[in-house]
């Protein structure tokens, strides 16, 4: 069972995301958080094995966000939701640590086959 952590500060983005996860048996959500700070202390308390979060959390830079949860849990991975297609954003999310990032408009098909890529031990999701 892969433990995902949500981290999205979009209401219906974060319904999404439960509702795409819901249907798979290998996956559980553990915990969600709507911002920086409470993403970082679930990820300390839950030790998530995936943690799926928004890029851009209102006013936090996700990319130092990622930085910070890769320290604090390296184990952790890390799927970045954007909305921005540029390749500068895939670079920089690769930068600062996360493992994938998923376009938010492709967040439907794309989701669980990235877990299954980021936590391959746990079998399909």
């Amino acid at each position: 069972m892969v433990r995902v952590l949500i981290v999205e500060h979009f209401a219906t983005t974060a319904a999404v995301i439960r509702t795409l996860l819901a249907d798979s048996t290998r996956v559980a959500i553990v915990g969600e958080a709507a911002d920086a700070s409470g993403a970082l202390s679930l990820l300390e308390r839950l030790r998530p094995d995936v943690v799926v979060l928004d890029g851009a959390l209102g006013h936090r830079d996700g990319h130092s966000l990622v930085r910070q949860m890769k320290e604090t849990q390296p184990a952790a991975r890390l799927i970045v939701l954007s909305d921005h297609p540029e390749p500068l954003y895939r670079e920089a999310a690769a930068a600062s640590g996360a493992d994938r990032l998923i376009l938010k408009v492709d967040l439907v098909k794309e989701l669980l086959p990235a877990i299954r890529a980021v936590a391959p031990e746990a079998g399909p999701a």
